[in-house]
């Protein structure tokens, strides 16, 4: 995905579904720290909500503490050894 928008100019960019018009010169950037995010996590999906990466680490810190992020450390310290991924918790509002 990364590749495919790099490829394009903000403006083909900004036609593609859920990219705005506002967001397209933004959206590689964002694109690139995505998938370095995935690639540092282990994870081979995400799903795609309204809330940003930031709001997702955030979450998972106050849901779970400091000590999940440790562990993703670790997994980057044994990412040669075959170890899985840091599972993935989707965070959901309460109301």
């Amino acid at each position: 995905a990364v590749d495919r928008l790099a490829a394009l100019p903000a403006a083909e960019r900004a036609r593609l579904p859920g990219i705005s018009a506002p967001r397209a010169t933004q959206s590689l950037a964002g694109a690139v720290v995505a998938h370095t995010a995935m690639k540092l996590t282990g994870l081979a999906t995400v799903t795609i909500c309204p809330w940003a990466l930031r709001e997702g680490v955030l979450l998972r810190h106050v849901e779970d503490g400091p000590s999940w992020w440790a562990e993703i450390a670790r997994r980057s310290e044994k990412e040669s050894d075959g170890a899985g991924p840091v599972p993935l918790r989707i965070a959901a509002a309460r109301h």
